[in-house]
């Protein structure tokens, strides 16, 4: 690096591509996203596998809620029950559909840094950081819901003091 204040900036780059293109990519950055890439497929694959889980549980629930209808504390058939047991399945279901998304955003994610450490490809770069933007933003909005759900029942809750 040069001691004048007046010359270029300069990086460490990696110089490589396919098709023609320039690609320059930091070798710190390559090396922060092949670190990264394991623990965001592990996150992702966990994330697969419990929305895979709340949806079989839910359609299991639906499927044996439908066809018993019997509540097992009272022995009896109520409708109480019944509507309790469908609308139970119905969340599991949906929250099976929820998690799957950011799921498999990160799933791609992952995919996209494999990708990019074989072509060095900033389109690779590109999509990687639009999988992972895309993940954080379903998450953000996720949690405006969560903490807007959790205040409004704060608020019923003192409501009825």
């Amino acid at each position: 690096m040069s001691d004048n204040p007046y010359s270029s900036p300069e990086a460490d780059l990696v110089q490589r591509g396919g098709s023609g293109e320039t690609t320059l990519i930091t070798n710190v950055v390559m090396d922060h996203l092949r670190r990264t890439r394991g623990w965001v497929r592990f996150v992702g694959v966990l994330g697969i596998i419990g929305a895979t889980f709340y949806l079989l549980w839910g359609i299991v629930m639906l499927v044996i809620g439908s066809s018993t209808g019997i509540d097992p504390i009272t022995g009896s058939g109520s409708v109480p029950y019944m509507v309790g047991r469908t609308l139970g399945s119905i969340i599991n279901i949906l929250f099976g559909l929820l998690f799957f998304y950011p799921a498999m955003k990160l799933w791609k994610y992952g995919g996209f840094i494999k990708s990019l450490e074989s072509s060095y490809s900033v389109r690779d770069l590109e999509e990687a950081l639009n999988q992972q933007r895309a993940y954080w933003k379903f998450t953000g909005i996720m949690l405006i819901i969560s903490l807007s759900l959790i205040l409004i029942g704060i608020l019923i809750v003192a409501g009825n003091m």
